[in-house]
């Protein structure tokens, strides 16, 4: 069986993201992209998993807004 990992590697897609954003002084640089990566996937699945109830675009809403925020340059 082909796992979601190897058919949708969110990490490969999130990760890049983080790392413009860290160059361009938008996102803190404490941890390195393709860990911040997996840890916004992590969240998103655990999320989904657990509030089956919501709309994927809830939780992504949910999500994007919770580590966004803890993200930012203060």
């Amino acid at each position: 069986l082909i796992s979601i990992k190897e058919k949708l590697n969110l990490p490969a897609i999130i990760g890049p993201v983080i790392a413009r954003g860290q160059d361009s002084g938008v996102f803190r640089k404490s941890s390195s992209p393709v860990d911040l990566a997996a840890g916004i996937t992590n969240t998103l699945l655990m999320r989904c998993f657990t509030r089956r109830q919501n709309s994927p675009q809830d939780n992504a809403n949910f999500v994007a807004e919770l580590l966004l925020d803890g993200l930012g340059v203060h």
